[in-house]
């Protein structure tokens, strides 16, 4: 056939170091883990709920922490979101943006605790 094989091995390498194929491989592999994390975190969350649920039912205080803690997360999602909408709309710095990320987060949980507190059990 007439071809280097190690010449063809090494502008193989080179051509792949030049077009950012290796970065984007490892950002790949990188978000498909996180995202295997994720479905793994919330399916075995399901499950443990799912197969204690009779346990967890009998306990008045866990239930009112479990609804406290749903009740958050219908707030502080769609806070998030908004504000990554304004992210990309308003080109705010990075810098700035994580401190208004980190704004709803701090001063919601405490209200919502507190306004879901006081249909507790003593």
């Amino acid at each position: 056939m007439g071809y280097d094989r190690g010449q063809l091995k090494r502008d193989v390498k080179q051509s792949m170091k030049r077009s950012g194929c290796m970065m984007v491989t490892l950002l790949f592999t990188i978000a498909v883990s996180a995202g295997t994390w994720l479905i793994n975190t919330l399916l075995g969350g399901a499950l443990i709920l799912l197969h204690y649920w009779e346990l967890i039912a009998a306990q008045p205080l866990v239930l009112s922490v479990l609804r406290c803690f749903g009740e958050y997360l219908l707030f502080i999602v769609p806070a998030a979101l908004v504000l990554i909408v304004l992210h990309a709309a308003a080109h705010i710095p990075k810098v700035v943006f994580r401190k208004l990320l980190h704004l709803p987060a701090f001063c919601s949980a405490a209200a919502v605790v507190v306004w879901r507190a006081d249909s507790w059990p003593a």
